[in-house]
């Protein structure tokens, strides 16, 4: 379902993302990865690095704690940014906390679902449209669309510039500029657009 915002086409989730992402940061202007530790702890949560096996991320309401895989620098390659990926894994258990904490405290098992919401309130949180939109990175990427020569070396050049500002990664970016209706589609290596953004 999409409703219409401000011009633009939003899903449901993705409007319920972004309210709830604009009351926890107020007035602040700034890339939301610098805020998320504050509010995290604002909300009366824990941040702790332990080992976790598969999961890379928890939540555990019982003890207030967002919990991120200790091991990840030896569960992915060595050149991944781990912050970043750190920023990823905290906004989707701030997700799960803010969308399915009723769920989660009467002891329901997440569904696919809830993971699905919950990746979605990352994205949201962390690499609000409007920002993504605005953002220098964006106009260039933009003018090589228009003129037919975005590439798909174009395309990552401009995705790993986006991740480092937002402090994502760059996969994460991706998929929130392919959620967008930006692609870079691999078989023609050339950006197509759908225009949401």
């Amino acid at each position: 379902m999409s409703r219409r915002i401000g011009g633009t086409n939003l899903t449901k989730l993705e409007w319920i993302c972004a309210q709830d992402r604009n009351e926890l940061l107020g007035t602040w202007g700034d890339i939301p990865a610098l805020k998320l530790r504050a509010i995290v702890e604002g909300l009366g949560l824990r941040i702790a690095y332990e080992p976790l096996g598969d999961d890379d991320g928890q939540i555990d309401l019982s003890q207030r704690l967002i919990i991120v895989d200790s091991r990840l620098p030896q569960k992915y390659n060595e050149n991944t940014d781990f912050v970043a990926m750190a920023n990823s894994i905290i906004a989707h258990e701030l997700g799960h906390f803010r969308l399915h904490r009723f769920e989660l405290r009467a002891g329901e098992e997440l569904t696919f679902q809830h993971e699905h919401e919950a990746f979605t309130y990352a994205e949201v949180f962390l690499m609000p449209r409007d920002q993504l939109r605005d953002h220098p990175s964006m106009l260039p990427l933009w003018q090589a669309f228009k003129a037919g020569k975005a590439d798909h070396g174009t395309w990552w050049r401009h995705v790993y510039q986006l991740a480092e500002h937002f402090q994502v990664t760059p996969s994460a970016l991706n998929h929130r500029l392919n959620g967008l209706g930006l692609e870079c589609q691999k078989t023609t290596r050339r950006v197509a657009s759908v225009s949401r953004v």
